[in-house]
């Protein structure tokens, strides 16, 4: 499933209308109202639409581009651009007599991240990915012009650059801005209010949970390899607790305070709030379930 950007800078491919033959030019327009961004290294071809008087599309051959203004930015007679820098021009855009100006906006993107993995539950509001520009300088780039992609629309879909859960399971993000492309895991669980008596498809879990003082709950986990996640990950040090009984773990690396925990039988999963003093705060998190393999 294909999304647009921030700065929908792409030419829109449209066709023209076949109820009436196409007129004679009427206005030329240059990305997105007259504004394109260009996140590239490599030279590009600067989007330009030829309408006639009622919207239809007509051949681009003979527009012309020429640098008024702003940034001195590299750009051809027919159109194609250069940014080796960062910054803004001007550029008069013309065919004939026809003529528009047109505002060029190089940001160079050199490098592109995007935090994650995105973790969403079922019914939640879309989550927006977190993305990371840097530019030639080393600097964050904030205006971004390119492609979202995901891999598996029934488990999530894009709204803009929204990431909506669909179903629980697990997809891939992909973003493509200029010549960098970045991808993140996106996963979807279902809310449950216990772990136990979970039913074989349930494969993605989210347990809520808030505590007092030295409170303590377990739950059942049945035979299988599971993933499982405490949240928020900055409270490693300060927040609850997670501990698995009677099953083989491994702290996994990809980030904090998550566990890959092979159950041969049977295992309790325990939850519990870290300090005995009655004046403690409450504490609350949530805790991720996934499973990777019955046994």
């Amino acid at each position: 499933m294909r999304a647009p950007m921030l700065a929908a800078a792409a030419l829109l491919a449209t066709s023209a209308c076949n109820d009436s033959q196409p007129g004679t030019p009427a206005r030329l327009v240059a990305g997105n109202s007259d504004t394109v961004v260009v996140n590239n290294q490599r030279p590009v071809q600067i989007p330009v639409r030829v309408l006639d008087a009622r919207g239809h599309i007509l051949p681009d051959t003979g527009v012309r581009f020429e640098w008024t203004s702003g940034t001195s930015i590299p750009i051809s007679v027919n159109g194609t651009v250069t940014c080796t820098q960062s910054g803004d021009a001007s550029v008069r855009v013309s065919l004939g007599t026809l003529t528009t100006n047109m505002l060029l906006r190089c940001r160079p993107v050199r490098s592109l991240h995007i935090s994650g993995p995105v973790q969403l539950r079922l019914g939640d509001a879309p989550q927006e990915l977190q993305i990371e520009a840097l530019g030639l300088d080393g600097r964050p780039v904030d205006l971004l012009a390119g492609t979202a992609d995901i891999i598996d629309s029934s488990v999530a879909a894009f709204d803009g650059l929204r990431v909506r859960p669909r179903s629980p399971g697990a997809a891939l993000a992909g973003v493509t801005v200029g010549e960098q492309s970045a991808g993140v895991g996106v996963h979807v669980f279902e809310k449950v209010t216990s772990l136990d008596n979970l039913r074989p498809e349930q494969t993605y879990i989210a347990l809520s949970v808030r505590m007092q003082s030295a409170e303590l709950r377990h739950w059942h986990l049945p035979a299988g390899v599971w993933m499982m996640t405490m949240l928020p990950y900055e409270d490693e040090n300060r927040g609850l607790r997670l501990r698995i009984e009677g099953a083989n773990c491994t702290p996994a690396t990809l980030t904090k305070r998550r566990y890959v925990c092979l159950v041969k039988s049977d295992a309790s999963v325990i939850v519990y709030h870290p300090s005995r003093e009655s004046s403690a705060a409450e504490l609350s998190g949530e805790l991720l379930v996934r499973r990777i393999e019955d046994r």
